[in-house]
């Protein structure tokens, strides 16, 4: 774990409350020192050009790989010319995940210049619902790893497990954020910043869920601008999971992947929307309120494909 993680505009820091903005502004200007981190200014037009640029150049290179992929599952097998593109392919993704790490904390950094971010006490709810949008980290394979959380039941008690998974071999590296991060920043929830037990109330509330079932539903296909494959740094679309006959509302839907590798088959990384934190957060995202039903819907603002 990082000093500051950060992802989506959101970080996990290793401070208290009181020193959480200090070290948020220290971790910005070190990436602002990088070279590619130079070109970021103080305005929002900065961090909103910068995830567009990668973003349409993750889309170039995943278009291109994918008819390397097509020639391997065609042909059986491709030239050292085509495998040393792939790596050269990897290599520019490399630096797209810099811009990207980079445009969230200028992000976070103007939220907190504007008095715009809660510093909170990270807890499950609170890692959950970041789930898909925290970093990526490298595999012993090489391929990327992203976060992604378990829960089962052990003595009458929900338990959650926390792990670095591989998005090709599937590995795992198991760790506890709320020991390893003191502090959570992040914009303003209505979901997340009221107390632990009356949201789970609402929650788990009947018409919420049906509410959410609903909303989830309209949104299928739809593609998450926030939350990215690992290895492919597609935005991530909303799809039935493997589950979804089961008929329960947080087994119905997953994020997928639609990428495709060099050996000419599919992305298999999935992220199941089985947790109510990340279901309020996915209808966040893409609408603007979570399950708490806190006045009107509000509207999101799109510059180049990216909300703000």
């Amino acid at each position: 774990m990082l000093e500051a993680l950060f992802g989506a505009a959101k970080a996990l820091i290793k401070a208290a409350l009181g020193a959480a903005k200090e070290v948020v502004v220290e971790t910005v200007k070190a990436l602002e020192g990088t070279t590619t981190g130079k070109v970021l200014s103080h305005a929002v037009e900065s961090w909103v050009r910068t995830k567009t640029q990668a973003a349409a150049q993750a889309q170039d290179l995943a278009a291109e790989e994918a008819e390397i992929g097509a020639k391997m599952a065609r042909d059986g097998k491709l030239s050292p010319a085509e495998w040393g593109r792939v790596d050269e392919i990897n290599e520019h993704r490399s630096q797209l995940r810099k811009q990207y790490a980079q445009a969230d904390a200028a992000k976070l950094r103007e939220a907190l210049d504007h008095a715009g971010a809660v510093h909170a006490p990270v807890s499950a709810d609170e890692i959950i619902s970041t789930v898909g949008l925290l970093p990526h980290k490298t595999c012993q394979c090489g391929a990327m790893m992203a976060v992604s959380t378990t829960h089962t039941q052990q003595y009458g008690q929900w338990k959650n497990k926390f792990a670095w998974r591989c998005a090709v071999c599937g590995a795992r590296e198991y760790f506890d954020p709320v020991k390893e991060a003191a502090t959570i920043v992040r914009a303003p929830d209505a979901d997340l910043d009221m107390p632990e037990a009356k949201r789970h109330e609402i929650w788990h509330a009947p018409a919420t869920l049906a509410d959410a079932n609903a909303r989830l539903r309209s949104h299928m296909g739809e593609a998450d601008n926030e939350v990215l494959c690992p290895q492919h740094l597609l935005p991530m679309k909303i799809f039935p999971s493997l589950a979804a006959n089961r008929g329960l509302v947080l087994d119905s839907y997953a994020y997928a992947c639609v990428g495709m590798n060099p050996d000419g088959r599919g992305c298999t990384h999935r992220i199941p929307i089985d947790r109510l934190a990340i279901t309020s957060a996915v209808l966040q995202r893409l609408e603007g309120r979570g399950l708490v039903q806190a006045g009107s819907p509000a509207r999101k603002i799109h510059i180049g494909g990216v909300p703000v």
